[in-house]
């Protein structure tokens, strides 16, 4: 005669499940990811271990996490493919680990914070519950390496032979002899007791030495003010020609100090890194964010004052106001040793982005066409 209520009794089992089932298991699944490297170059893999875990004592009937990488990754290396889907489920108190290959294509620090969208429900999918697990993870790519950068930085002496691809300095205690004066020679080299007797000035000529310490700068402004914009392929396209800069200058027996006004996450206004190898320089490109902290005016003197008088400074960028121009011609004039190498990327710079609030800035991503990015190099020793 109760036969009657048994069905009843299922059918109400049923209709409470769901809202039972979500009362129980409502933030008890966690989501954690690791990489085995943070730092890679581009095209090469980095396994990303993902761990799902059930902290409840009802089971997890259904899961499904959608991954989705931001621009600049991929799941694959022959093709773009930034999505990833998994499906799965946990028993009470049970956990399973997810395991793919991730591949970076362009330079910089990339985010896994937000990567990862989980599904779950009570297996009948009358109840689904959405989550957004944050993920503690980031992944940085270093930038491709421009061994097609043929722009030589230009080893001069004051008698204007090219002798060594070397910096080569005159050494004013071997006076070798005097020459017509060229426009642009320093004035501390002009003999102004040969120009008295001639009326015509005239350049002491030394017998040259060379330099092996070199102070490599990334200048990251784009506009003026320098606060009014970035473009991130521009400011990659940059840190690729510098790091074939440093190989290059690196290859040659010389050691490497290196600046730059971008942003580097953690460090503030920082901008003097001092003494990298080419290694070292490449994966601290590979972290740095395309904002500008600070202007070349405020970057130059500083770099300056860390480097000695006679140690070549080399000066990558693509936007020099007229007074920054004429600051480092000024400096050429006295003597420094200053070489500018602009990268042509006049059809990108149009495109500035306004960079992220300040408060962002202080808390805290289109493969290079080598063809195109070929520096040129503007001296006046």
């Amino acid at each position: 005669m109760w036969f009657w209520a048994f069905p009843v009794f299922i059918l109400l089992a049923i209709a409470m499940w769901p809202d039972f089932w979500h009362h129980v298991v409502r933030n008890q699944l966690s989501v954690s990811a690791s990489l085995d490297q943070t730092v890679c170059a581009p095209g090469s893999p980095v396994s990303m271990k993902i761990i799902v875990e059930n902290h409840s004592w009802l089971p997890l009937p259904f899961i499904q996490l959608d991954l989705k990488l931001p621009e600049g990754l991929s799941f694959e290396m022959s093709q773009v493919n930034q999505t990833m889907e998994f499906v799965t489920h946990l028993w009470p108190n049970q956990e399973v680990e997810l395991a793919c290959k991730i591949y970076g294509s362009q330079r910089g620090p990339f985010s896994l914070r937000e990567t990862a969208r989980v599904q779950i429900h009570d297996g009948f999918g009358l109840r689904v519950i959405p989550q957004t697990p944050s993920l503690d993870a980031e992944l940085c790519v270093m930038p491709p390496i421009l061994h097609g950068q043929q722009e030589a930085v230009p080893a001069f002496a004051v008698d204007g032979q090219r002798e060594i691809l070397r910096w080569l300095f005159p050494d004013e205690s071997r006076f070798r002899d005097v020459r017509p004066y060229i426009p642009g020679d320093p004035v501390k080299s002009i003999s102004w007791k040969a120009s008295a007797r001639t009326g015509e000035l005239w350049t002491k000529q030394f017998l040259s030495s060379t330099e092996a310490d070199y102070t490599l700068v990334i200048n990251a402004q784009m506009a003026d003010p320098y606060w009014m914009g970035y473009n991130s392929d521009v400011f990659d396209r940059l840190c690729s020609v510098a790091a074939g800069m440093a190989y290059r200058l690196q290859s040659e027996g010389g050691s490497l100090k290196f600046a730059t006004n971008a942003l580097l996450k953690g460090s503030g206004t920082r901008s003097w890194y001092g003494v990298q190898t080419a290694s070292s320089l490449r994966v601290l490109l590979a972290r740095l964010r395309p904002y500008p902290v600070q202007s070349f005016d405020t970057l130059l003197p500083m770099v300056l004052n860390q480097a000695s008088a006679r140690e070549p400074i080399v000066v990558i960028g693509i936007f020099f106001t007229k007074s920054q121009r004429r600051s480092m011609d000024r400096l050429r004039q006295s003597g420094r040793p200053i070489v500018l190498i602009e990268v042509p990327v006049s059809d990108m710079i149009d495109d500035l982005v306004s960079p992220p609030d300040e408060r962002e800035l202080t808390s805290e991503g289109l493969p290079l066409d080598a063809g195109a990015s070929h520096a040129m190099a503007s001296h006046a020793l």
